[in-house]
């Protein structure tokens, strides 16, 4: 009894701690996610990580959707460094992608356009 015990306590601080590393990963995200939108002037910015090790950054609307390839290329390679200086804080992250979206809403119907160039830490 005393061992089914033991082991259930064990689990429990696991299970508390991995919720630990969750819950504070998920406010570095929500800052990283605040800091784009100040310097890049988007209102919405969504950033998921993928994995532990693929960041995701979405921009919905944004003016960037406009540029030119090139530019685009360019405004995640900058992203990506901004990024690795901004949340990055050990090797773990080894991909990630710049999503432009256009979205349009036609009453119930949504229509998105989406275009992804690959960041670089």
């Amino acid at each position: 009894m005393k061992k089914i015990v033991f082991l259930l306590m064990i689990i429990m601080v696991l299970f508390i701690n991995s919720c630990g590393e969750f819950g504070k990963e998920m406010k570095q995200l929500m800052i990283l996610q605040a800091k784009i939108q100040k310097k890049y002037k988007v209102s919405i910015v969504k950033v998921n990580l993928v994995n532990h090790n693929e960041l995701n950054i979405t921009f919905v609307n944004s003016q960037y959707g406009n540029y030119s390839d090139k530019q685009k290329d360019s405004l995640a390679q900058n992203l990506g460094l901004f990024c690795k200086k901004e949340f990055i804080t050990d090797d773990s992250l080894k991909e990630g992608v710049l999503f432009l979206q256009q979205e349009q809403n036609y009453g119930i119907v949504k229509s998105s356009q989406q275009a992804g160039y690959p960041m670089k830490f």
